[in-house]
């Protein structure tokens, strides 16, 4: 329980600090154009409200607070909040950003009603804070709006997340860091995904440039089963395999099934004296989901790796904004001392650097604080002056 309120303390800290930045002020009759996700959120909620209400009535309070749990951490800290945090970033009052405040204040609102007899302390304090209203114990109960509610939406964004989780996984196989860009995702599946209006989640989530639907072509190739083998071929198991490998697998493979032996350098071999295996392209990993395969591509070119190598100097002058407690709308000027090959990277992405960082890149010597970085290979140092 007690991680679940650092949790939830954490969401309300995203969305107080943002909307108070903004002067948001919430009017829930206010018509706003909500995003795939912001959607997919309501539904959420809306789908939490009828069941939790049930199970209250029930006296079913470990399932109110399994349902609770998961969704302020599954839905709300793990993929809503890491979908719009981009959003909140927009200048002005741009509607993407307004509607992000408007879901966030509905959502948070009406769970912290949901959570007061379970947690009354907690929800009270938020529920104040955030309304400026006398009590939770006073708030009315929330109703489910049943045309918020939409399974399809919720099954899809199910399904994407699913994919999310298979190509992080392949990522940790191909030992690519989620923060280094990859060229594609490729999708292969029997069925139809229907999944175009969610690629940008998936490409963002990713940290993708593409997705394609596609079968992948699998190569049929032998090796030796030693164990059998290796008794019976003794020292010409070499020869054996390069006269193999003048014959298409797919052959001795039909030999085998229909006579159930081959000699091959006056040697009888048996269907168990080979292994006979599918391989992707070497470049592609792979990893299976409940309606076909994932792979990714890890090739990394040269625009990739200076990609993966700007967001390598995003993440460690965000450390050391978080050292300096800087408010998030600080800006700063970051002095980077590196090699010409490195320099080159940031050159090439300094406009993103820039805005990710709210910094003013230099090159040279400067800052009051400065911390030497190892970044793979290199040497990297950065100082950091405030203000700016």
């Amino acid at each position: 329980i007690s991680r679940l309120f650092d949790i939830l303390w954490n969401v309300y800290n995203f969305a107080e600090r943002y909307m108070a930045l903004d002067n948001y002020q919430h009017d829930e009759k206010r018509k706003v154009k909500l995003e795939l996700e912001d959607k997919w959120l309501l539904s959420r909620l809306n789908s939490l409200i009828k069941s939790v209400t049930e199970n209250y009535e029930r006296i079913y309070l470990f399932n109110v607070t399994r349902e609770i749990y998961d969704f302020i951490l599954e839905d709300l800290s793990r993929w809503y909040i890491k979908l719009v945090r981009d959003r909140v970033w927009l200048e002005g009052s741009d509607e993407r950003k307004l509607s992000v405040y408007f879901t966030l204040y509905e959502t948070l609102t009406k769970l912290f009603v949901l959570m007061a007899p379970i947690a009354p302390h907690l929800s009270e304090y938020l529920y104040r804070k955030m309304t400026k209203n006398r009590s939770v114990h006073l708030a009315s109960w929330p109703l489910a709006n049943e045309a918020l509610i939409s399974e399809t939406l919720e099954e899809q964004m199910k399904l994407v997340r699913e994919i999310t989780e298979k190509v992080i996984a392949a990522r940790q196989k191909a030992k690519i860091k989620l923060r280094w860009p990859i060229s594609r995702v490729i999708i292969a599946s029997d069925t139809n995904l229907n999944l175009e209006d969610f690629e940008p989640i998936i490409l963002k989530m990713c940290n993708a440039k593409k997705i394609s639907y596609e079968k992948v072509e699998e190569k049929l190739v032998i090796k030796p089963n030693f164990k059998t083998l290796g008794p019976k071929a003794k020292d010409k198991i070499k020869l054996i395999f390069k006269e193999i490998s003048a014959i298409k697998p797919e052959k001795i493979q039909e030999i085998l099934e229909k006579d159930g032996k081959i000699e091959i350098a006056g040697v009888v071999i048996t269907k168990e004296d080979l292994i006979f295996k599918k391989e992707i392209p070497e470049h592609l990993v792979a990893e299976e989901f409940s309606k076909g395969v994932i792979y990714i591509d890890s090739k990394l070119d040269s625009k990739l790796i200076s990609e993966a190598m700007s967001r390598e100097i995003i993440r460690r002058i965000q450390e050391m904004r978080k050292e300096l407690n800087l408010h998030e709308t600080q800006k700063i000027k970051a002095f980077v001392q590196c090699s010409s090959e490195f320099r080159g990277y940031i050159l090439e992405n300094k406009e993103f650097i820039e805005k990710e960082t709210r910094s003013c890149i230099e090159f040279g010597e400067g800052g009051d604080f400065i911390k030497d970085w190892q970044i793979n290979s290199e040497k990297v140092r950065i100082g950091i002056q405030v203000p700016f």
